[in-house]
């Protein structure tokens, strides 16, 4: 059985791209990384860094794929005025919502 190839080593700007579409908090971090590889050829790890930022990624997916659908039963009768409940929060930057009990105000 051979060993897989090693995943080629990534340049430093396909790094940038990659780095820019994470969090703040990580693209200052590895961003200074990277910087200081354009100053020492020898002082980051390219492969290491790629591998860190696909595992930064991959939590990404992760949290994005946890998202809740957000979904409006018709059984609720808030949902009627859905459009106009939109347009309001839209519009103003306080919103009353009043109805009766059982309405689905806390719901939605």
């Amino acid at each position: 059985m051979t060993d897989p190839s090693p995943p080629p080593t990534p340049t430093r700007n396909e790094l940038l791209l990659r780095v820019a579409e994470l969090s703040w908090r990580d693209q200052r971090r590895l961003g200074q990384r990277l910087d200081l590889r354009a100053r020492n050829e020898r002082a980051v790890d390219l492969v290491a860094l790629a591998k860190e930022v696909g595992a930064i990624e991959a939590r990404i997916e992760v949290r994005r794929a946890s998202v809740p659908q957000i979904s409006y039963p018709a059984v609720l009768p808030i949902t009627a005025r859905h459009d106009e409940l939109f347009g309001a929060i839209r519009d103003h930057q306080v919103v009353i919502v009043a109805g009766e009990t059982g309405s689905g105000k806390s719901t939605q």
